[in-house]
């Protein structure tokens, strides 16, 4: 009274274990899965449909359909097939970060070439924060007139078909198999994107542009863009307090290569005047009489800059005065990363960096406890530092001081928001991992990165080995990059031995030891 439907699971490369098969009548029917051969007995006259499913795969056919079985039936094969993603393609054009410089909106064509491995059937594209759109097997993609602004363009291969070939193998569950998305109707392999940025040149290179009535420049190299400021908008110069300026301008310089600038003055300068002029935070001036002068300025591969320029009457307004600049910016990268240039310098001992929520200096944290060196010689010196501990949607002040042997100058406050719209992916589960270097030496620093949970937060506390908190850090949910200067809240440095960190958070705590070393 009972009848056997048989086959077997077949595939060139796939696994085709842990089938599971599945009827529409699961109570009438018996079911064996041995390897890649199954057995379902089922009663006399059975009708019904037989579904063979393992994740990730997808089978040849989807089912059968049986009517009014009243035999054995033999051979219902089935091929095991699965997606899979192509590698990423590698876009040979623009490069990375490239500045295409035009004298009206163009458009810009974007080359890739096909990725290693397994060949995509189409490639998709997405322009800016645009949806994906297929654009073909083809190998290049051309962007509408573009006029000046920042662009990014990602594309990736995708394969619609389920494959019997494998051209890529993944370790899953100890096995090495195929790798597949079981996710998604489709293998859509790994995205190659790329930045770029366009400006258009407001004056064509080479043509005369007027800055006031008593001077002209022409310029001529690969390109600039002109503008007239006050004198208020240049930095000051070094011996602002000996040098009256007559007029000035900015200069925005664009492109890449050499862009000579040549000034006439009208009338010309006289033996009492200077000319002077700034580029890369280097001030340089000329003695007058002075009826013209050609400036020279290599742009190389560096991105726009501004080129500032000035005469008037005095002394010569380039000598050097301790300090000449001192700034501060928000990066791409989420630091804040201060600026200063020093004309010269006789007897200083170094810098040190404060850090406040408010404006009242009083109030401010130095971020740097070992002095910055000076070095002390009477030509220019750029000095940078990075601050990686803010706070994002924060503002912060930062005034610098410069120490001499009997007393400080303090220089600031710089004024910085602290604000990235991105949202970054939280971590599935809180974690802290093991602090490196471990050991690490005295005057050094140690760095603990702790992964925060959606809704999670907590502290990460050092402990020196009689169970004394020294140092106490705050986290929040997200990624969470600490940084250890072996010193205590009070900025006393701590001595060589075993400390304790210990995260407390709703949802873990733990304790984990690290070593200074001499």
């Amino acid at each position: 009274s009972t009848h056997t439907i048989t086959g077997t699971f077949t595939s060139t490369n796939w696994n085709t274990e842990e089938v599971t098969i599945n009827t529409t009548t699961p109570e009438d029917v018996e079911i064996q899965v041995s390897g890649s051969t199954y057995t379902v007995t089922v009663p006399d006259g059975w009708t019904g449909t037989i579904t063979p499913s393992k994740d990730g795969y997808v089978f040849d056919p989807v089912s059968r359909d049986y009517t009014n079985v009243t035999a054995d039936i033999a051979d219902q094969d089935y091929v095991v097939k699965a997606y899979v993603n192509p590698n990423a393609p590698t876009i040979t054009a623009p490069e990375a970060a490239q500045v295409f410089t035009f004298e009206a909106a163009t458009p810009v064509t974007i080359t890739w070439t096909n990725p290693a491995g397994f060949m995509p059937e189409y490639y998709e594209t997405k322009w800016m924060e645009g949806e994906w759109t297929n654009a073909g097997l083809v190998n290049e993609w051309t962007t509408a007139a573009l006029e000046t602004g920042d662009y990014t363009f990602a594309v990736r291969g995708v394969i619609d078909t389920p494959q019997a070939k494998v051209y890529s193998r993944v370790d899953i569950n100890g096995r090495s198999l195929s790798h597949a998305n079981a996710a998604s109707p489709k293998g859509a392999g790994t995205e190659a994107s790329v930045s770029f940025s366009v400006i258009i040149y407001d004056i064509v290179p080479g043509n005369p542009f007027a800055i006031d009535t008593n001077t002209n420049i022409t310029g001529s190299g690969t390109g600039f863009v002109g503008a007239t400021v006050e004198a208020g908008d240049l930095p000051p110069v070094p011996n602002a307090g000996n040098f009256e300026i007559e007029s000035s301008g900015i200069i925005n310089l664009v492109g890449t290569g050499s862009v000579t600038l040549h000034f006439d003055f009208i009338p010309p300068l006289t033996a009492s005047q200077w000319f002077v002029y700034l580029w890369e935070g280097q001030w340089t001036a000329v003695a007058g009489p002075l009826p013209s002068y050609d400036v020279v300025v290599d742009l190389g591969s560096k991105a726009p800059g501004d080129f500032g320029w000035a005469y008037g009457s005095g002394s010569d307004p380039s000598l050097p005065v301790e300090l000449s600049a001192f700034n501060a910016i928000f990066t791409a990268q989420k630091f804040v990363k201060l600026t200063w240039i020093s004309e010269s310098e006789t007897g200083l001992l170094g810098y040190r960096i404060y850090r406040g929520e408010s404006n009242v200096q009083n109030n401010a944290t130095s971020i740097t406890p070992n002095m910055i060196d000076a070095t002390n010689t009477s030509s220019t010196h750029v000095y940078t530092h990075e601050d990686h501990e803010v706070i994002n949607n924060t503002g912060y002040y930062y005034w610098l001081e410069a120490v001499d042997l009997t007393h400080s100058t303090f220089y600031g406050p710089q004024y910085v928001e602290v604000i990235h719209e991105e949202v970054p992916e939280l971590p599935l589960q809180t974690v802290m991992k093991s602090a490196y270097p471990n050991p690490f030496s005295a005057n050094s620093v140690t760095n603990i990165h702790v992964d925060i949970k959606a809704g999670d937060s907590g502290t990460v506390t050092i402990y020196n080995v009689l169970g004394q908190a020294v140092k106490t850090f705050q986290v929040k949910e997200g990624f969470n990059p600490l940084t250890w200067n072996g010193r205590d809240s009070r900025n006393n440095a701590c001595g060589s031995g075993i400390y304790f960190y210990r995260l407390s958070t709703p949802s873990k705590i733990e304790t984990k030891k690290m070593v200074i070393v001499k």
